[in-house]
């Protein structure tokens, strides 16, 4: 077996390739993060929920109005 030919690091081990001789001697190629969605794409269900939560606390009044016994303004 033979020593391998090429050039020497700075660490003195011998790299079998040189380094202008290696293909893609960059980064790795990584997927890009998909673009995260801000509050301006998702107005339209910003706008629902508010009016949902809305609605239900309205809701939420009457019932626990009824359920004390009225108002009881006239009296």
């Amino acid at each position: 077996m033979r020593a391998p030919t090429g050039a020497r690091s700075p660490w003195g081990v011998v790299m079998s390739i040189d380094v202008e001789q290696r293909a893609g001697t960059g980064e790795p190629s990584r997927p890009e993060p998909a673009p995260k969605r801000g509050v301006e794409e998702h107005a339209a269900l910003v706008v629902a929920g508010t009016l949902v939560i809305a609605v239900l606390v309205f809701v939420a009044m009457v019932v626990l109005t009824v359920l004390a016994g009225g108002d009881g303004y006239p009296n």
